[in-house]
């Protein structure tokens, strides 16, 4: 059985990946609250709940992307903590990934515009 957290953070995630899809230039994590605002499950959070999900999501993507980096190349020591432009640069691998991950598995949730 999934904790709701976990899916409430998955199905957050999820979001986050589709509007990423749509509008790919988007990186700042207040460009994607503003975004998530628009959408109804969203409509009656506060912009401090978003932001706490939002950086909570976004923290729990970039592990999983390190992790997932540092298990490729082969190298199974710790994640170091990352400077800021390293985490900039994670941020921006991780939503590629989210993208990818949304093209190859659930490409129904896609626009069909693009």
């Amino acid at each position: 059985m999934i904790d709701p957290d976990q899916r409430a953070l998955g199905n957050l995630l999820r979001d986050i990946a589709v509007i990423s899809y749509r509008l790919p230039h988007l990186v700042d994590k207040v460009d994607f609250i503003k975004q998530l605002q628009k959408l109804p499950q969203y409509k009656h959070s506060t912009q401090h709940m978003l932001r706490r999900d939002v950086d909570a999501a976004f923290e729990r993507a970039i592990r999983m992307y390190q992790l997932e980096a540092t298990m490729l190349r082969g190298e199974w020591g710790g994640v170091l903590h990352l400077t800021m432009l390293q985490r900039k640069r994670a941020l921006i691998a991780m939503l590629k990934n989210l993208r990818t991950y949304l093209e190859e598995e659930h490409p129904e949730l896609l626009p069909e515009h693009r």
